[in-house]
């Protein structure tokens, strides 16, 4: 059986703190590249009908894998469990029911079954790799640097109460990326090429604030194989972690050369440029980002911030418009707008971008 590439997850939020750059979650609608939680590939036709395959385990995969596409996840764990059981030494069925529950997102489950399966049927990198990355998942939906609905419960924000609670989550989902880091290492002593391991170490330790380490792993996953968007990002993250905003930008760009449709970049990218206040770089660079797409929201979106940044409100203006105008459902547009239009006056139309941006706030 060939390596399983999972997909990890290279995207971030929009804000400064640089806590949630490469990954995030079905709600939140404004962050780039919006995929699912890392989790093990489908069985392929091909794969199921591999040999050492029982017909009726080959079968029972079959179905959980029309199941799962069909959203019927039940029917899909009952099947891929059914699957574990006729064969348990078969890595498809631990992948697939690992990927029926990350589905769920029930990471947990994810986790368990994947351990299950790294002790049933030991030293397989393809279940190594598949666990580094459900820890990965798991910590990132349990990180209240990602926005995590966990962080804060029952606590007012910003109270000291809530800035605890924040730090315990914080420290699980480390524990969480930590476990990615020492189950992708296994992986490494068995393939040390391993491009998913390398991957999954610069990102786990990127989400850590280990950013040395980060971009060690992704330059050392670009020397095996050159021109991947992701690891781009990696180091275009993990250098504005570190405030060299420069070599931030050079990367970013770069990540853009091999991926020009992946608009969120660009959020990055101004986020490199005002790290370092450099509004009429930002607007120059964010400016032909418009030009070369008129449809780049998230360039007209970095834009009016950066001329909000210099002072130049009206500027600012045209570019949110702008970008109402070729997302209307963007709740960011209109929460950038509204404060700029009270600050002109227009209270009116303030209240109206207020009561907009709360309507089309990811849910």
């Amino acid at each position: 059986m060939r390596n399983l590439m999972l997909v990890l997850l290279l995207a971030a939020m929009a804000i400064l703190s640089l806590g949630c750059s490469q990954i995030t979650t079905p709600a939140q609608a404004a962050a780039p590249v919006v995929v699912a939680a890392a989790a093990p590939a489908p069985v392929t036709a091909q794969a199921a009908a591999a040999p050492g395959i029982s017909a009726q385990a080959r079968k029972t995969l079959a179905d959980g894998t029309q199941q799962l596409k069909a959203k019927q996840f039940d029917a899909a764990v009952a099947s891929f469990q059914k699957a574990v059981a006729l064969q348990p030494d078969l890595p498809q069925g631990y992948l697939t029911l690992g990927r029926a529950y990350s589905a769920m997102k029930d990471y947990d489950q994810t986790v368990a079954v994947l351990q299950q399966a790294t002790k049933a049927i030991p030293n397989n990198v393809d279940l190594l790799v598949a666990l580094g990355q459900a820890h990965t998942a798991r910590g990132f939906h349990i990180d209240p640097r990602c926005g995590s609905p966990h962080a804060g419960i029952g606590a007012s924000p910003g109270t000291k109460d809530d800035k605890a609670l924040r730090a315990q989550w914080i420290e699980k989902s480390n524990e969480d990326y930590r476990l990615a880091i020492a189950v992708y290492d296994q992986a490494l002593e068995l393939h040390p090429a391993n491009l998913a391991a390398h991957d999954g170490i610069a990102y786990a330790s990127y989400r850590q604030g280990k950013y040395d380490d980060a971009i060690a792993w992704a330059s050392k996953a670009l020397e095996i194989a050159p021109g991947d968007y992701g690891r781009y990002m990696t180091l275009g993250n993990s250098y504005r972690g570190l405030k060299e905003f420069d070599t931030a930008i050079a990367w970013y760009e770069k990540a853009i050369a091999v991926n020009p449709k992946e608009q969120h970049t660009y959020k990055y990218l101004w986020e490199s440029y005002a790290g370092k206040q450099d509004w009429d770089g930002a607007i120059a660079r964010l400016t032909r980002a418009v030009d070369e797409n008129p449809k780049n929201v998230e360039a007209m979106l970095r834009l009016g911030q950066a001329y909000a940044r210099k002072g130049d409100l009206n500027a600012a203006l045209g570019s949110f418009e702008k970008a109402i105008l070729v997302d209307p459902k963007r709740g960011e547009a209109y929460a950038f707008a509204a404060p700029i239009y009270k600050k002109l006056g227009d209270k009116a139309k303030a209240e109206q971008y207020a009561r907009s941006a709360e309507w089309y706030k990811p849910k």
